[in-house]
């Protein structure tokens, strides 16, 4: 029991119980930032999550069989939190695997949800938004390829950008 604030400390028991059952994991919010040839003619700074088991490098090395980043993106208005509220099972599944999970947000956020930002477009998720998130992956997983999760416009975008910007 905590008599300063009054509570029976369930927090504590739900740390230690997580420690105990090896139920850790990294997280680290990064930002990327847009060229300033959007349609508001600014750069715009955006947000990725990169969500890692605690295993040794050793370790994954050994029961993972594919090292790629694997990167989600939900739908209009979805936030960093989107896969792990609605995808529990499929995010800790991963992370058991020892895999190196990434989510980044096209659209939503602190930074691009606010009264004075930026009112961005379909064009900026595309050909800015989108590509400057997918090399702030490569560039901090250290890794030119990755598997890729997208639901909604997190697809649809993906599909655009990868179209538009594919070598012959």
């Amino acid at each position: 029991y905590n008599a300063k604030s009054g509570t029976n400390g369930n927090y504590f028991r739900d740390i230690i119980e997580d420690i105990l059952l090896d139920n850790n994991y990294e997280i680290a919010i990064k930002t990327v930032q847009t060229t300033s040839g959007t349609s508001y003619g600014q750069n715009t700074t955006l947000r990725l999550k990169n969500v890692n088991s605690d295993f040794s490098a050793t370790f994954v090395d050994t029961i993972t069989n594919d090292s790629r980043p694997v990167v989600f993106s939900g739908g209009l208005w979805n936030n960093l939190f989107y896969w792990e509220q609605n995808s529990p099972v499929l995010i800790k599944n991963l992370l058991n695997d020892g895999r190196d999970l990434w989510e980044i947000e096209i659209t939503g956020g602190s930074t691009q949800d606010c009264d004075t930002c930026p009112n961005y477009n379909y064009n900026d998720t595309r050909d800015y938004y989108w590509p400057a998130l997918i090399a702030g992956v490569q560039k901090y997983s250290n890794q030119n390829s990755l598997q890729y999760v997208g639901h909604s416009n997190g697809c649809g975008v993906a599909l655009a950008s990868i179209n538009k910007y594919q070598e012959s």
